[in-house]
This record gives C-alpha cells, structure tokens and sequence, in this order.
C-alpha cells in the first residue's frame, strides 16, 4: 500500500505530548528513544513524531493482544494439566486396587 498521508485532528493534550517530546529533558522524550529507537531533534518533523507516536501505540495494543492471548493459553493449559492429572490419579487408584 505504501505510504498514505491521512488527516489527524489533534486536541491540546496531544499538542501539549508533542512538546513535551519535542523538549530535551522530558521522560517522554527518552522513552521514545527507548521505545521507538527515535532520536528526536529540532529537525525531527511533526510528520515523523506523529508517526512514531502511532507506532508505539501499535506496539503497545500488539503487545496487550499478545499478553491477553498468552493469559487464555495459560488457563487453558492449566485446565488440560489439570485433567490430564486427574485422569492420572484416577488411573493409578485403579491399578492399585483402591477405591474410593
């Protein structure tokens, strides 16, 4: 598809974000180098700082689907042991001769 430039409306907290990355001595500026390997300059164009805030937040819902999916493997796991090691305990009682 290649690049497609949209429009983006923005509100003041958004605005007020982009100063804030823009600022040298700002977290959200180091957590973008961080997060995004982006260095950020007075050169660094709005487009490029716009971009690597969207890319983060895709990183961010990647990694929030990612976590949830491995939450519902886990439980799921849980519940196969579980029954793997109940039909276990219940074999072995057979073998042994004891019942309950």
């Amino acid at each position: 598809m290649g690049n497609v430039r949209k429009s983006l409306p923005l509100e003041d907290a958004d605005l007020d974000a982009l100063a804030r990355l823009r600022d040298p001595d700002s977290p959200e500026r180091a957590a973008m180098l961080r997060l995004m390997g982006l260095s950020v300059t007075g050169d660094t164009s709005e487009a490029l700082l716009l971009h690597a805030v969207f890319a983060a937040g895709r990183q961010a819902l990647r990694d929030e689907v990612n976590a949830q999916g491995y939450a519902e493997l886990a439980a799921q796991q849980d519940e196969e042991d579980e029954a793997y090691h109940m039909a276990m305990r219940s074999r072995g009682t057979r073998r042994s001769g004891v019942s309950d």
